[in-house]
Order: structure tokens, then C-alpha cells, then sequence
């Protein structure tokens, strides 16, 4: 499987730390998530899905729910530098 990964961070930094991460800080930790309902409801929590529609938020939580539940190690990772 393959993953694009767009930074924030330098490439330098996950190289170096050997880690990949996604946006949404404010979610915290994701490693007990079980279904995109309980993404759903920490991106409600975080209030990310303020003033948003739900096509948006939907697309949002295919992306999170895919990046911790789809995504294993050695999947290729493409990132922009």
C-alpha cells in the first residue's frame, strides 16, 4: 500500500526520528480508535468539524481511519520535500 504524506515538518524530521505522523494535533492520541465513528467523534471533540460539511468531515475521517488503522509497517510512504 502506499501513503502520500503532505509535511509541516521537514522530511529531516521524520527521517531522523523514524516516524510518520498526520495533521489534526488537536485529536491527541489515536492508537484507540476502532471505527470511523470514534474518529468521527474525536475530530467533534476537537472541534474540527465546526462549520464544515459533512462530505468534508467525511473525507477527514476516511484519510485518519485509513492513516491508523490500514496503514502497517513497510508501506511505502510518499513525501514532498
Amino acid at each position: 500500500m502506499m501513503f502520500i504524506i503532505f509535511l509541516i515538518v521537514t522530511l529531516k524530521d521524520f527521517l531522523e526520528k523514524n516516524v510518520v505522523a498526520i495533521g489534526w494535533p488537536s485529536m491527541g492520541e489515536l492508537s484507540n480508535i476502532n471505527s470511523k465513528d470514534d474518529v468521527w467523534r474525536k475530530l467533534d471533540q476537537a472541534g474540527y468539524n465546526n462549520n464544515r460539511s459533512n462530505r468534508a468531515i467525511g473525507q477527514d475521517v476516511g484519510v485518519i481511519y485509513r492513516f491508523v488503522k490500514e496503514m502497517k509497517k513497510d508501506d511505502y510512504i510518499l513525501v514532498p520535500n
